[in-house]
């Protein structure tokens, strides 16, 4: 069988994988009923409908017509942008408590920036101070989120 669509194949099985471990962990809470929901219910119902989505893309991905004639193979991308990515969103999660929020944040959205192969310098700068003042206002002032929002100098 041909793949036709090899990035609606990969997203279908990372939906269905995603379904099957969410799945698994909602089992293991009480679900009730539907006159009677217990905290396993919305998780167990969100995971079917995640898998659902998943499964109508594999079959997608096996039934349509290809788009391109070079169609059919699923190729690695840019997998040092990935990292980069990856590796911002770990920095952020180390640098929190220590750095404080503002520092985290903006670092986090200026290196993860940094993996687009049309980096522009002022266009980084200008969005990471205006995501990192959205997501203080959002984070901190609406959620009240519990951390420090500069750095500790102790």
């Amino acid at each position: 069988m041909i793949v036709r669509h090899p990035q609606d194949l990969a997203a279908g099985l990372l939906y269905l994988a995603i379904s099957a471990a969410a799945s698994a962990g909602a089992l293991t809470l009480e679900i009730g009923s539907l006159a009677r929901m217990g905290p396993g219910f919305f998780p167990l119902t969100a995971a079917v409908a995640l898998g659902l989505i998943g499964a109508a893309l594999v079959v997608r991905s096996l039934l349509r017509g290809p788009s391109e004639p070079h169609v059919g193979r699923i190729g690695l991308g840019r997998p040092l942008a990935a990292v980069i990515v990856l590796g911002s969103a770990a920095a952020y999660a180390l640098l929190l408590l220590h750095a404080g929020f503002v520092v985290s944040i903006a670092l986090m959205i200026f290196v993860s920036m940094r993996a687009h192969p049309q980096f522009r310098l002022k266009e980084a700068v200008l969005l990471s101070i205006g995501l990192t003042a959205l997501a203080a206002v959002l984070f901190i002032g609406g959620l009240g989120l519990q951390v420090p929002i500069w750095p500790q100098w102790d």
